[in-house]
Parts: C-alpha cells; structure tokens; sequence
C-alpha cells in the first residue's frame, strides 16, 4: 500500500492523531472520548472524513451539518427516553415481584404517565405503549 503497507493510505492509519480526530469531529458537534468508538475514520487526498457509523458520507451543505448535529442531540434524547421507558416497566415488574398489591398499584400509576407521554412523542409505537400498560395492569391485578 501507499502509506506503509498496512493499509494506510497517506500514510495516516485508523489510530490517527488524536487531535486531527477532535479537529474532524469537531464540525458534527461532538468531541470523542477516548475508549469510545462512535466514528468510523476514513481518509481521502490528505483530509480526515468523521462519519457516523452507518452513515458513510460527510455532509456537503452547512445544512447538512446542521441536519447531522441535530440527529446526534435527538437521538441522544430518545435513547433517554426509551431508557426511562423501560425503568418504568421494571419498576412496576419489581413491584409486583415483591407481592405487595398497594404498592404495585402506587408504581403502576406513576409508570402509566410515563409511559403515555413517551407514545405521545413517538418514541415508541401507541399500540406497543397500549400492550405494556394492558400486561402490566394484569399484572397488578393478578395480585
């Protein structure tokens, strides 16, 4: 190969210098960590493309940038939200593991807005949202 045999090209590798990464990454919004690997790094006639994983394209437009931070940010938001999702429904399971039927019912009432507003803001589908408030109610109600 070109750059060292290794695979390189322009003599910068995969594990380039960790300064030209924050450089790169710098323009989607993000600084990287070090032990995370959320970029994939390529280059191409002397410059260092960041590109997140599935997307294999750099943004052309300053729109396309901006379209690109955003995506991070939202996505960052819905995962917390799916997170908070699915500690509602565990907390109701816990609860109803334990075998106390007041307490399940105080838990299954705080995990039913919870999950409400999460299918409100299409996290995840109403009719998934439905069908873990119906198993979960049963669930109660088995008690």
């Amino acid at each position: 190969m070109p750059g060292g045999g290794d695979g390189r090209r322009n003599g910068i590798g995969p594990r380039a210098n960790w300064g030209m990464l924050q450089a790169a990454t710098r323009d989607m919004g993000r600084i990287l960590q070090p032990g995370l690997a959320p970029i994939v790094v390529s280059t191409y006639n002397h410059e260092l493309f960041a590109t997140c994983l599935g997307n294999q394209h750099m943004a052309n437009s300053a729109q396309a940038r901006k379209r690109a931070r955003q995506s991070l940010s939202q996505r960052a938001h819905n995962a917390s939200l799916r997170s908070k999702l699915r500690t509602a429904i565990k907390a109701v399971r816990k609860a109803v593991a334990t075998g106390d039927k007041a307490a399940a019912q105080a838990v299954f009432q705080q995990s039913m807005s919870v999950i409400d507003s999460v299918a409100d803001k299409n996290i995840v589908h109403k009719n998934a949202a439905a069908r873990h408030k119906s198993r979960l109610s049963a669930a109660v109600k088995a008690l």
